[in-house]
């Protein structure tokens, strides 16, 4: 379909939305999902058993690790997992365990190396994770370095971002993603950059974190002068994908004039299309969230850690144009942008609270948030619905709503 033709077929979505007045009579109602899911730590076992451990997760991305011998530690999860670039230019993960005594090999965030020297006792191991060099090997009557390698975890890349699983069995990214590259393929995606990185630790459950980024109707109440004035949230499109994805395509009040190369405002790259007037909302199960814009835009990954405590990691993505460094542009889209997270987070804490409190039963959501109903569907689906208690399961209804 030709850019224009998309343009003016979202158009004509969006009114239709807009001018909606009644709950669609084809969806049906969703039910209450309980309170309980947001702290129980039997819940919290089953997630992290089931989802955590066995999901595409993304960690990074390639522009993270600009040299061979490049790397950064993801630390999230309970995990310590070396992201590396190695010298065949292929992204590789380890976990950072020394093979000798478990000894952690590596101790900064971020690097660059030859080989991973464990500070311990000084065993070696290449980018490629073989062990290549053992002090007074001749100790060792049963080592046989060929056995004695870093434990590697599965790594898989979608065009520039960096994914793990712990599952080794798992289907492959591109299968995970499902028509998620469909949706991104007319943005240059693969010439994004990391530019800043930013963490925030809340305390509430990571659900509660990550149901605010998959809805748009708190947007007027909790965002009066940053986001209202420039998104039309009643102009807003959800598009629910296989395995727990979902994408929200939402009309700009405000419409910035793009052109390639740079101006005053900083780099300016998608000239036309749906990714000028629309924001697009892409959210990758179980934990990703980004806002895609032209001029840059941040991606949020929400970590739980523990049942009532979450953490928010999110890298600024943008464009590598001369002298927008210089320029303080992407320090100020740092600082617009955690205005708004702010905003979006001051409840969570209280919220939290009053999930345990004893009194809230469910959460009641509407049709524009069926985003947060559809994750939930495919975490228990993930878990297993005979495997959750009853009281903590969710209903399926959303599968006949499914894009292809």
């Amino acid at each position: 379909m030709l850019v224009n033709e998309q343009t003016r077929d979202l158009h004509e979505a969006v009114e239709r939305e807009a001018a909606r007045r009644e709950y669609p009579s084809t969806f049906p109602p969703l039910p209450e999902v309980p309170g309980a899911r947001y702290f129980d730590s039997s819940f919290y076992e089953l997630e992290m058993e089931h989802v955590w451990k066995k999901t595409w997760l993304n960690v990074g991305h390639a522009s993270e690790l600009p040299e061979i011998g490049s790397y950064f530690l993801f630390e999230r999860l309970g995990l310590s997992i070396i992201i590396t670039r190695d010298k065949n230019d292929q992204i590789k993960a380890f976990h950072n365990v020394c093979r000798h005594r478990g000894a952690p090999l590596v101790l900064n965030d971020t690097g660059e190396t030859k080989r991973f020297t464990c500070p311990y006792h000084s065993w070696s191991y290449n980018l490629e994770g073989k062990l290549v060099a053992v002090p007074e090997e001749f100790n060792f009557a049963c080592l046989d370095r060929a056995e004695r390698g870093l434990i590697p975890v599965r790594c898989e890349g979608w065009r520039g971002f960096i994914f793990i699983n712990l599952d080794n069995d798992a289907g492959s990214l591109l299968d995970f993603l499902g028509p998620v590259p469909r949706e991104t393929a007319d943005f240059p995606m693969e010439k994004l950059r990391v530019k800043r990185t930013v963490s925030v630790t809340m305390q509430c459950n990571w659900k509660a974190m990550y149901d605010n980024f998959l809805e748009s109707y708190h947007v007027s109440s909790l965002h009066p002068t940053s986001l209202h004035p420039y998104l039309d949230s009643t102009r807003m499109l959800v598009s629910l994908f296989e395995n727990g994805h979902a994408r929200l395509k939402t009309k700009k009040k405000i419409i910035d004039r793009f052109v390639h190369g740079t101006d005053a405002k900083g780099p300016l790259i998608v000239d036309e299309g749906p990714f000028k007037e629309f924001i697009t909302g892409q959210a990758l199960f179980p934990n990703v969230q980004m806002g895609i814009e032209p001029t840059g835009f941040p991606v949020l990954m929400i970590w739980p850690n523990g049942p009532r405590q979450a953490i928010m990691d999110w890298k600024l993505l943008g464009w590598d144009e001369d002298g927008i460094e210089e320029s303080g542009y992407w320090d100020k889209l740092v600082s617009d942008t955690m205005v708004i997270i702010e905003e979006d987070t001051v409840l969570l804490d209280k919220i939290q609270q009053s999930l345990e409190g004893g009194f809230f039963t469910g959460m009641m959501l509407s049709y524009t948030e069926r985003p947060i109903y559809w994750y939930h569907e495919e975490i228990d689906r993930r878990i297993g619905q005979n495997n959750i208690p009853p009281a903590l399961r969710v209903k399926q209804v959303l599968g006949d709503h499914v894009e292809h």
